[in-house]
Formats: structure tokens, C-alpha cells, sequence
């Protein structure tokens, strides 16, 4: 975000600039304009950047659709690109919109990694390792194939203790069930038993 201009140094580039408008266009301000425009540029917050854009535009602007006695206007402080365009071209300069620089540069800079990435091809010739590089590679490639090979021993390892606990459990369950049934079965022992002394017992009385 640009920041507006001092209002002590805004006065002085406008008054620099109205004095060269003078020189070049034989254009004048009043004061009580030159005060009204003053203000109102403060106010707005006018920069550094709006200031050059209408400089080139005062100074250099095609201006003969306003005749052979312009007046400045406050929207001259403020030029199109239409008008900012025409400047340039008088100038010999050439004014491109914020998006077609940045697609002329994008444009360029992909130019120049395609030159940069051909001329890399073109120069470069691989190194073969020393003996010692070799060497290192291939106690690395000693230590990944170690690495994976541990690597599928203790997801062996993993797997077989997780189906152990499965086993254990299972026979937990299985214990638990067969402790049950044999409670059970006792159970009716005893109530088969207190049921035949009952009728013995009652037998006895008779």
C-alpha cells in the first residue's frame, strides 16, 4: 500500500510542478485554486506515485483536445491510462497494465529456465564416484537392505505376539467356559442329591 505525501512535501513538489506547467504550457493557477486543489489532494491521501503519474501527464500529455488556452483541472492530478499511454508513446516510452507486465515477466522468466536447463544439458557431464564414494554407497545400500530386512522381522515379530494374545485369550474364554459348566454341573449334583435325601428322609418318617 503506498503512503500519501506529507502535506509539507506535497506543497512543494505541486508547487514545483504548477511552475514547470507554467513554463511548458504557459498554463497558470490562481491561488484560491491552487489552495482548493491542495486540500483536497491532502485529504484524498495523494502519494508519491499519483504525483509522478500526473506529472507526466501535465507536462508531456497530449493536450490539444482542450485547445489553445487549457486550464487544468483537478482530475488532470489524476490521469487515465488512456492518457498515461498517450504520454508515453510521445515520449517514446511504452506503458503496460499491472497484468501484461506481470505476463511479460512471467514470460520471461520461463525463457530463461528453459535457457538456463538447456544450457545445464549441454555442459554437464556426470562424475563418476571415486572409490571411496562407491564404497560408501554401497555400505548405505548394506544398511537400508539391513534396515528393511529388521524392519519385516519385527512386523513378524508384531504379528506373532498379537496372535498369541489372541490364542490366550481364546483359551481364557474357553477355561472360563468350561469352569462354568462344571459349577453348573455340580450344582445340579447337589440339588439331584438334597432331592433323593428329601424323599429318603420323608420315607424314613412313613
Amino acid at each position: 500500500m503506498m503512503t500519501s505525501l506529507p502535506p509539507a512535501q506535497l506543497l512543494s513538489q505541486m508547487g514545483k510542478l504548477l511552475g514547470e506547467l507554467k513554463l511548458m504550457r504557459g498554463v497558470t493557477l490562481d491561488n484560491e485554486r491552487k489552495l482548493f486543489f491542495f486540500q483536497e489532494l491532502c485529504a484524498i491521501g495523494y502519494t508519491q506515485m499519483h504525483l509522478n503519474n500526473a506529472r507526466k501527464w501535465l507536462l508531456h500529455g497530449d493536450w490539444t483536445f482542450k485547445g489553445k488556452s487549457p486550464v487544468l483541472e483537478f482530475a488532470d492530478f489524476f490521469p487515465t491510462e488512456a492518457q498515461l499511454r498517450s504520454t508515453a508513446t510521445s515520449c517514446g516510452f511504452i506503458v503496460l497494465s499491472r497484468q501484461e507486465l506481470e505476463g511479460k515477466l512471467q514470460k520471461v522468466a520461463n525463457q530463461a529456465r528453459q535457457d538456463a536447463m538447456i544450457d545445464f544439458e549441454r555442459h554437464y557431464k556426470p562424475v563418476p564416484p571415486t572409490e571411496r564414494e562407491s564404497e560408501l554407497n554401497n555400505l548405505l545400500r548394506s544398511f537400508m537392505q539391513e534396515k528393511n530386512e529388521l524392519k519385516l522381522e519385527n512386523q513378524k515379530l508384531i504379528n506373532e505376539v498379537a496372535t498369541l494374545r489372541e490364542n490366550l485369550e481364546n483359551k481364557r474364554r474357553e477355561d472360563r467356559k468350561r469352569e462354568q459348566e462344571l459349577i453348573n454341573d455340580v450344582k445340579k449334583r447337589r440339588e439331584s442329591f438334597h432331592s433323593a435325601k428329601s424323599v429318603l428322609d420323608t420315607m424314613k418318617v412313613a
